[in-house]
């Protein structure tokens, strides 16, 4: 029955409080039950063995017991986590935008960990408010300066930090792959420290959402360059069908003034004279649109 007290306290996962308890148990069982009866005092010196062995099972059950308890609940956390960051990725799969990706995020965030969340993203060269829960919320002065220097060093800064500590917030850099696209502003709304456990989910989710807006734009990147290509493309051939088209009357036109001249008299020189000034203009517009189609085979 003593054991089973034990055990119960050490369920807890307190030690002091089971280290006592096993201590407690023991006495107790000297008190109640070894003569003399309601004394401490032992009539035997061999009880005084019993009592050192019952002490030391107690001690073992209840360490056992703790580590049973912490791993039991090593393992919640876990897959908690995983379960979390699993759900996060997987509506961040399916979402595509900037905006829509740091609202999704920022909601997630704040319903996670009970806080409001506000995303700033670099504008025309300094952070802006782009979205999240808390977008009512005006930052003054000293919380834009620290966003703003969470942004350039890609630190955590504020609250429950090391950096910054004074500031009601607490600040994490959105990493990608080419450095800080932005920034996370957490406030929890009951002004508790985050634990270790869930600032590492925390930073997990976050990183999770700077991998998305990078991969986002990078899709993006991507399909700008392709359309670069087929506009290049369509504006060569564009520029192939006008030269074509361009080329056959010139002939046509080139054989006729060669005629014109032959059969004409000398009175029509200056007409001739047009005649040639105008070809050989359209033959060098013609020239020229075919070097632009080279170069631009070149850069394709």
């Amino acid at each position: 029955v003593y054991l089973l007290g034990v055990v119960l306290v050490a369920r807890a996962g307190h030690v002091v409080s089971f280290f006592l308890a096993s201590i407690l148990s023991v006495l107790a069982y000297d008190f109640f039950f070894i003569a003399p009866i309601f004394s401490f005092a032992v009539a035997d010196n061999e009880y005084y063995f019993t009592l050192f062995v019952m002490l030391m099972v107690a001690q073992i059950i209840g360490y056992l017991t703790i580590l049973t308890s912490r791993q039991d609940a090593s393992a919640r956390l876990i897959q908690r986590q995983t379960t979390a960051l699993y759900t996060l990725s997987r509506q961040l799969t399916k979402t595509r935008g900037v905006e829509q990706l740091v609202t999704l995020g920022a909601r997630y965030i704040a319903d996670e960990f009970n806080c409001d969340v506000i995303a700033l993203l670099p504008y025309k060269g300094h952070l802006d408010v782009l979205g999240g829960d808390a977008t009512h919320q005006i930052l003054d002065a000293k919380e834009k300066s620290i966003a703003q220097w969470v942004y350039e060093m890609g630190q955590t800064a504020g609250f429950g930090t090391d950096t910054l500590a004074f500031s009601k917030g607490l600040y994490l850099p959105l990493l990608a792959s080419q450095g800080p696209i932005g920034v996370l502003r957490i406030q929890p709304k009951s002004q508790q420290l985050f634990t270790p456990e869930q600032m590492d989910l925390l930073e997990s989710c976050v990183h999770q959402v700077a991998l998305a807006l990078d991969v986002d734009r990078m899709q993006e990147n991507t399909r700008k360059k392709e359309l670069k290509i087929k506009t290049d493309r369509a504006r060569i051939t564009l520029l192939e069908a006008i030269s074509n088209d361009l080329d056959f009357p010139l002939k046509n036109i080139d054989k006729a003034a060669a005629s014109f001249k032959k059969e004409e008299q000398s009175s029509t020189n200056h007409a001739t004279k047009e005649i040639d000034y105008e070809l050989e203009k359209l033959n060098r517009l013609n020239k020229n649109i075919a070097r632009i189609i080279q170069l631009e085979f070149q850069e394709v």
